[in-house]
């Protein structure tokens, strides 16, 4: 019985953290953070009274939530933007490195659903360049709890597109099927825009989404004549444009600022729809 207490003696700690008691064991501690890995192997190998405190500097509230998830190995983040930034910082100085790698790849998830890597917190740095970068970019703690959501669209009729109907857009010059128009409604049933709706696929799936949520969250609204960018039917043989190649640049430098280009193999290439941020 009493080899048992002093077990449980010599394994349990007091922690004083900010000027707050916190009470947990060694092993919850080391087998969670580096940091206390660290002190518990060398500074503090002497310390086995139970009602030693050890004194830490930091913020209470940020700790207690960390403590928590430390004990049921999870994620168990506030969604208070203020009390999560904080505890993802704590998180930082005490070295509890799944919890972060935890964060990140859930995050990546929610930024590039259609991402095929193996190590999305991996993924996750090389994008945004780590914990702090992510802050100060607005990134983290806000993607961990979903993706980024562009207001309230709410789809009031659909209309057809042709089957020739394709966006281009993307560092990566990505195209997508355009199977329908979507026209937009506000709270008040409001008329308040038209988007394509867009297939995506991941693999053999294929889902559909408003052309914001695809290629960017700017509002998109119908091409104006004097941004319009045409291969005229003059310049097609049998629905071909002989100059096609020497347009290819062009065109991509279109896609790239994310324009809704309609393909028609007679008419020539045209645009219809372009985001209403593009310089223009």
């Amino acid at each position: 019985m009493s080899r048992k207490r002093n077990h449980r003696s010599t394994d349990l700690v007091r922690l004083n953290v900010g000027g707050e008691i916190f009470q947990t064991s060694k092993s919850t501690l080391t087998a969670n953070s580096d940091f206390f890995a660290r002190k518990f192997s060398s500074d503090w190998s002497g310390t086995d009274e139970a009602d030693e405190e050890i004194f830490l500097d930091r913020d209470a509230d940020s700790f207690r939530v960390l403590l928590s998830c430390m004990r049921h190995r999870a994620a168990l983040l506030p969604e208070d933007k203020l009390l999560c930034t904080r505890v993802l910082l704590e998180a930082q100085y005490l070295g509890v490195d799944w919890l972060l790698e935890m964060v990140k790849s859930v995050a990546h998830t929610h930024l590039y659903p259609y991402s095929k890597a193996k190590e999305r917190h991996v993924a996750f740095d090389e994008e945004h360049g780590g914990l702090d970068e992510a802050i100060r970019a607005d990134i983290l703690p806000a993607r961990f709890f979903g993706p980024e959501k562009v207001g309230l669209k709410r789809v009031k009729q659909l209309i057809p597109a042709s089957q020739n109907d394709v966006v281009v857009g993307g560092p990566d010059d990505r195209h997508a099927r355009v199977v329908s128009y979507a026209l937009l409604e506000g709270s008040k049933g409001e008329t308040t825009g038209i988007e394509p709706i867009v297939a995506m696929t991941d693999g053999d799936e294929e889902r559909f989404k408003l052309v914001s949520d695809a290629f960017g969250d700017d509002d998109w609204q119908m091409s104006e004549v004097g941004v319009q960018y045409e291969f005229r039917k003059a310049t097609c043989n049998r629905g071909v444009p002989e100059t096609y190649e020497d347009h290819v640049e062009d065109l991509n430098e279109l896609g790239r600022e994310g324009f809704c280009i309609k393909h028609a193999d007679e008419e020539g290439h045209t645009v219809l729809m372009q985001r209403k941020a593009t310089g223009f």
